[in-house]
């Protein structure tokens, strides 16, 4: 779309907003709008709540599972009301859904909306927040599984859960507002997908060991602290980004690598609880991608 620029006075110059847009967002003359400029753009913004739309599910013959993960999508895209049918208890399936409520029901159908009223914080801090929780309940999961020996599988679920709570919100901002960069916020929604997808790796292999009750040695927890050490350099590349922490981030997936090797286990379960501190380690450095087009300078 292209506006052409109209000459006022004292050098100023005028140009038309799209009457589309106007409608949508209900403005008026002499309503503000906010400018930004951002390098080569202009971003122009209103204050007015961002719609998200309306969907309609029919879960009837869905298991628990298949619609949580419906329920999810929906939120994380930025869906603000839903008309659901379905037999399950529905009001726990959106438990992790920040912001929704259901707001009527009728037999086995239900109204769900969003009654956070559209307001955004900084997706950076947001983002945050996320990666250290990610962090904490990584450094819990080894802190268990080699000394404290006290979780079991409810504190593991229920923390893990906690995680894809706020993976889904930051999902659902980035989607319905619009970011300052439009490249951050693409980078920062695949990096979303990456951070829930860690999170269930730490939670698989905390449940590995607590279901098998394998016993751990020196060599596993030095393996599992350069796991733990790739997960704080990963995090370190986004806000304090250099070319050595990218260097720690490669260097540690061989390493890991070989010392697995090394390892001799022969146990199939400690394989596998091994085998996912190895891919944390991996997922670590290849969102060393990430870290880097974010920081890429363009002329």
């Amino acid at each position: 779309m292209k506006r052409r620029l109209v000459k006022q006075a004292n050098q100023a110059m005028t140009v038309t907003l799209p009457i589309g847009w106007i409608r949508e967002n209900k403005l008026k003359a002499g309503d503000e709008i906010d400018l930004e400029l951002c390098e080569k753009n202009i971003i122009i913004r209103t204050e007015n709540k961002s719609s998200g739309g309306k969907a309609n599910f029919d879960f009837q013959g869905f298991d628990r599972r298949k619609s949580i993960t419906y329920i999810n999508s929906a939120y994380a895209n930025g869906i603000d009301e839903l008309e659901v049918k379905t037999e399950l208890d529905i009001y726990n399936i959106i438990s992790q859904n920040i912001g929704y409520a259901i707001v009527g029901e009728h037999k086995c159908k239900y109204t769900i909306k969003d009654l956070s009223g559209g307001t955004t914080t900084d997706l950076r801090d947001i983002f945050k927040r996320v990666f250290q929780m990610l962090i904490t309940f990584y450094e819990s999961a080894l802190k268990d599984v080699f000394y404290d020996h006290k979780a079991d599988i409810q504190i593991v679920s229920s923390m893990d859960r906690e995680i894809n709570k706020y993976t889904f919100f930051l999902q659902r901002q980035i989607m319905k507002h619009a970011y300052d960069n439009q490249s951050v916020g693409r980078i920062m929604f695949a990096y979303s997908f990456w951070l829930e997808h860690l999170g269930d790796l730490i939670s698989r292999l905390w449940l590995v060991q607590l279901t098998s009750k394998f016993s751990l040695n020196k060599i596993d927890e030095s393996i599992c602290a350069l796991s733990m050490k790739s997960m704080h350099a990963s995090f370190q590349a986004w806000y304090q980004f250099n070319d050595e922490i990218i260097d720690d981030l490669i260097a540690g997936k061989a390493e890991i690598r070989k010392k697995i090797m090394r390892s001799g286990n022969s146990n199939p379960a400690k394989s596998m609880f091994l085998n996912y501190a190895l891919k944390i380690v991996e997922d670590c450095a290849d969102l060393a991608h990430l870290a880097i087009m974010l920081h890429i300078k363009k002329e």
